[in-house]
Formats: structure tokens, sequence, C-alpha cells
């Protein structure tokens, strides 16, 4: 049997009406050692946090896998040279933790590593992997589709979109352009 989220979990992770409309009013946090250097999401699990601070705003999510949390069957082929506007903030919400993991590496990411990752997860979401980055994105994944109804096409584009654009700032082996030109500015808002 495959592990699932709680109902009631995902009740309580729901945003409100009023919420709906601001995917980036939750944001997944990122685990760290005693250091302060990420780690994968230790066990299965990650938390959300509300953007407002406080424990009554924490929300430990289960291990689902991400192929059973797809809803809705709105197909989407490829987003072509931009995206809807309707996505910015799926690309914000997936994009900023990967500043953050940057950032408290304090060394980015390069850019044919996040095209791989996201090449990987595109095709094959529930990997076993044990990379710290790649299981603390599939935890952010994890949070967008619990939080946004997704369907399996919609992930798929999103998610060949952000490789493009990994592939597109690519300057070497050992370029981070991407992270400079992409995601650094996330971090400033």
């Amino acid at each position: 049997m495959s592990p699932t989220v709680d109902p009631a979990t995902l009740a309580t992770l729901s945003p409100s009406e009023g919420e709906r409309t601001s995917l980036l009013s939750w944001e997944p946090m990122l685990p760290t050692d005693a250091a302060g250097r990420p780690t994968a999401p230790a066990g299965s699990f990650i938390v959300a946090r509300h953007g407002a601070p406080g424990l009554s705003h924490l929300r430990a999510l289960g291990d689902a896998p991400l192929r059973t949390l797809f809803r809705g069957g709105r197909v989407v082929e490829e987003f072509g040279s931009a995206p809807p506007a309707e996505y910015d903030t799926v690309f914000a919400f997936i994009e900023r933790p990967m500043a953050l993991y940057c950032a408290a590496c304090a060394q980015p990411v390069r850019d044919e590593e996040f095209e791989k990752l996201y090449s990987e997860l595109r095709r094959r979401p529930d990997s076993r992997y044990q990379s710290p980055l790649y299981r603390y994105l599939q935890a952010v994944l994890r949070t967008l589709l619990l939080l946004r109804p997704t369907s399996e096409s919609e992930f798929e584009a999103v998610l060949r979109r952000l490789a493009r654009s990994a592939r597109t700032f690519g300057g070497g082996a050992t370029s981070t352009h991407y992270f400079d030109n992409a995601l650094r500015p996330l971090l400033r808002g």
C-alpha cells in the first residue's frame, strides 16, 4: 500500500478562499544540520510554514508519492518562449526554495546539476535518489501539489521549462548563471 497524505492534514494545509490566490503565502522549510548546512528532509517528511510566524502555522506533510497527488485534467504540452502569467507563482514557489538552498550551502549549484535535477524529477518524480537537494525539491513539489490542483501534464511542463531555463543560462561545466540570474534575485524579496 502506498503512503498517503491524511485527509485531515490536507484539510488543514489547504488555504482558505482568501489565501488561495497566494500560493506564496506558504513556504517549504529548509531542513539543516547543526552547522546550518542543508540536509535531506528527515525521513520522508517536510514541514511547510505559513508566511506568519508561530508554531500554529507549522504542518507536517506525509510522504505520499508525487504521482498520487496529481489532480485535474488540464493538458499543457509546452510553454514555448514564455509560460503564461498564471504560472509565475508556481515557478517562484519552486525556484525560491532552490535559491535558499544554494544560499544556505554558501555556493550555488551548477546549471548542469539543476538541469539534470529538473529533468530527472519530470521523468521519475518518485525516484529514491538520496541527494539532499533532490529530496528537498521533491518535498517542495509535494507541497505544491497539495496546495494547488496540478495535473500530471502541467507538472511535466513546469519541470520541462525549469530544465530548459537552467540549460539556457548554462555557460559551461562550472557555470552558475542560472543561480546568478534566475534564482539569486528571488532572495531579495
